[in-house]
């Protein structure tokens, strides 16, 4: 229970700015298990987005979108929008070295912006479409999917050889029984939300996640710690865009 424990802390810290854990070492066992636990860390996050959108009940459809957006975005430190932003930026390269090396580069160049700037208009402009009630139910889902999308491509497929960082560790101790355990949270979303919407954004997302797999294994020889941040956001903005797209046949 304690490893457990120590785990869920270890997702915590990683993917969102809340301090938990604040001064401890993870050791292997930590990111092995913690895997497991990054849909749950996400739901949490939509838990408490959809929240604060209750709390903004009484702001205009676009501020409210705005804030929320800009909430999403700090609670996470900004850390899987930097994946995406360094994954635009390196795909410019003309070989998978080359690319590598300006993921490396903590300098953002125009590709990186357009990228990110780019995904925060769609979900802006999902966000602003929705009504409140509609948008509660999008918030609670788009985080947990995206964390469980990540989850996805890091137990799928492989580092890329003689790379290291953040994310290769991650990969070490991925599993299979971490992707089903991740799976089972995100499942648990048609309890509350229709089965059909959760089916439906979950086969979209992993459809996404797959293909970004497939071609990060062909543009750097592997999927880094820069890709799992950039199939986060890719499938949380899927997520409110389909939510958005659906109409009055989506969520309720």
């Amino acid at each position: 229970m304690l490893g457990a424990w120590r785990a869920f802390l270890a997702a915590v810290s990683t993917l969102t700015i809340v301090p938990a854990g604040r001064g401890t070492s993870w050791d292997d066992a930590d990111l092995r298990r913690a895997v497991a636990f990054f849909p749950l860390v996400g739901l949490l996050l939509g838990m408490g987005l959809a929240a604060v959108a209750e709390v903004l009940s009484f702001a205009p459809a676009l501020l409210r979108a705005a804030l929320l957006v800009t909430f999403l975005t700090a609670a996470t430190g900004g850390l899987h929008l930097d994946g995406l932003a360094d994954l635009c930026d390196g795909l410019a390269g003309s070989h998978p070295g080359e690319r590598l090396s300006i993921m490396a580069d903590p300098r953002v160049g125009i590709y990186g912006l357009l990228g990110v700037v780019c995904l925060l208009l769609l979900k802006f402009a999902a966000l602003a479409s929705l009504d409140l009630a509609r948008a509660r139910a999008a918030l609670m889902a788009a985080p947990a999917i995206g964390r469980w999308a990540m989850t996805l491509v890091l137990t799928s497929f492989p580092y890329p050889p003689h790379h290291t960082g953040l994310g290769s560790a991650f990969k070490a101790h991925g599993g299979s029984a971490r992707l089903l355990a991740g799976t089972a949270v995100v499942a648990a979303l048609a309890l509350v939300l229709p089965a059909v919407y959760v089916l439906a954004v979950l086969t979209l997302s992993a459809a996404l996640s797959w293909a970004m797999g497939r071609y990060a294994v062909a543009k750097l020889g592997g999927a880094t710690g820069d890709v799992y941040g950039a199939v986060c956001e890719m499938a949380e903005t899927l997520t409110l865009v389909v939510t958005a797209l659906a109409g009055t046949g989506g969520v309720r």
